[in-house]
């Protein structure tokens, strides 16, 4: 600490502050010509302890107030963050970590450096804190845990590789990224910390409170602020010019495109990666997953877990919005790509293969064939109905099967589809009796795949 005299230029003394704000609250006044204990001074304010707590005065009324900023605590030396998103760095001056304190933070200093005129505290191991945001007191307890989360608060990792576990402390199911996403459905202490429950990736697991924080849509302004977007929700193409979004085959926009998105298209959300990247089911014929950039994403709602109604509400988001070409959009290849749509649909809404017709088998007979041999097509002239999720074929021109489309709702006789290579696009048709002619095409019959 440093010894001042309060030195006003006139009879009045100094006002001491319970924040370093004029229009904080007065404590008190430390007359003209008295002695103070400065703790550290920033460019305005001189830190200092009153009736034993930290308050603040305008060091332009102390005479030689310290000129090293932040000095004023040792090891083992107890404080309290005294302001909002104070960057925690690796080392003294050096890079952040991508956490932050918030105020009221107690901490424990561990060791003190001085780096280009500040005073570096370090709180934990590779955590160090510039001496102006800390504020000498407080009980020195690790809070390790986030601030005011309860059941049903989405939060997010602050760090990467965070472990995602079976059980509090527990076995280690895989790490996640920085800026993954979760909703909490319980909370639990074990080992000194808190812990979150969660669905990720549709694993359930916990997260380690001192490695997330409450995560609030729009509350984050930096660069590095993830999409709004969760896991296991669906994920929303909402791009501001209207463009399709490419869809890249690793989070790189070097990485092969394997197709686009138009607006409004809704897909499954397996994982926020980062704060740039969202990893998600894919339909197409070359890989499983893909990824897409999340600044042209918005949360579309919590993504349904039957994977029935998953397919259903991604074909619907597809209908009318403009897919032209499809085979090139979605990497369906050619030929008969009404099949193959089919197929991208119930991959995308995360059934396994063997579940769909092989992209490789896209003829509308090789449809007919994949769902003969399950004994689950029904002839609609043998008295097949259909429902919801079925494949249905049509025939026209004396052909005996010739189109498919999926079935997104059904009302007694009626139903409604949704169709690839319709006039190549895709596009929605009904309600329509299904016994009647859809234009030049009849119904010839159903099939119902495998949802697991």
């Amino acid at each position: 600490m440093a010894n001042c005299v309060v030195s006003t230029g006139n009879n009045a003394g100094v006002n001491i502050r319970a924040s370093k704000s004029t229009g904080s609250t007065k404590l008190g006044v430390i007359a003209n010509g008295k002695i103070v204990n400065i703790v550290r001074c920033d460019d305005t304010w001189a830190t200092l302890l009153y009736n034993g707590n930290p308050a603040f005065a305008q060091h332009q009324y102390l005479s030689n107030p310290p000129t090293v900023n932040g000095d004023g605590l040792s090891k083992n030396d107890h404080a309290v963050c005294n302001a909002n998103k104070v960057n925690i760095r690796s080392a003294a001056g050096g890079a952040t970590t991508g956490k932050q304190m918030s105020k009221g933070k107690n901490v424990t200093i561990q060791d003190k450096l001085l780096t280009n005129n500040y005073y570096w505290y370090q709180i934990a191991a590779g955590q160090w804190v510039r001496g102006d945001f800390l504020t000498p007191g407080g009980n020195g307890a690790q809070d390790n845990t986030a601030e005011n989360i309860k059941v049903g608060d989405t939060i997010r990792t602050t760090d990467v590789a965070v472990n995602f576990r079976s059980t509090p402390g527990g076995t280690v199911i895989r790490p996640v990224n920085r800026g993954t996403t979760m909703v909490v459905i319980a909370i639990a202490s074990s080992g000194g910390y808190t812990w979150y429950k969660g669905v990720i990736s549709n694993q359930t697991g916990y997260l380690r409170g001192d490695f997330v924080e409450k995560y609030k849509d729009g509350g984050d302004d930096s660069e590095s602020s993830p999409s709004t977007v969760q896991a296991g929700h669906y994920v929303k193409m909402n791009q501001s010019n209207s463009k399709p979004v490419n869809v890249r085959a690793s989070t790189s926009t070097g990485s092969k495109c394997l197709g686009k998105l138009q607006k409004e298209t809704l897909m499954y959300c397996e994982e926020v990666v980062d704060a740039t990247w969202v990893k998600i089911r894919w339909g197409g014929r070359t890989q499983d997953y893909a990824y897409i950039q999340s600044q042209y994403l918005a949360d579309g709602g919590a993504a349904a877990s039957n994977l029935k109604q998953r397919a259903i509400d991604i074909a619907n988001s597809m209908a009318g919005h403009n897919y032209p070409n499809e085979p090139t959009n979605l990497d369906l290849g050619g030929g008969a790509w009404c099949v193959r749509y089919a197929s991208f649909l119930l991959k995308a809404a995360g059934c396994s293969a063997g579940n769909y017709v092989p992209f490789e088998n896209a003829l509308v007979s090789e449809a007919v064939a994949y769902f003969q041999d399950r004994n689950a097509f029904r002839l609609r002239a043998s008295g097949g109905v259909p429902s919801k999720g079925d494949w249905v074929f049509f025939s026209q021109g004396g052909e005996t099967y010739q189109h498919v489309g999926f079935i997104v709702d059904v009302n007694g006789a009626m139903i409604k589809t949704v169709e690839g290579n319709l006039s190549q696009t895709i596009s929605s048709r009904g309600p329509q009796n299904y016994n009647d002619a859809f234009g030049a095409m009849t119904v010839y019959g159903f099939g119902t795949p495998t949802w697991a």
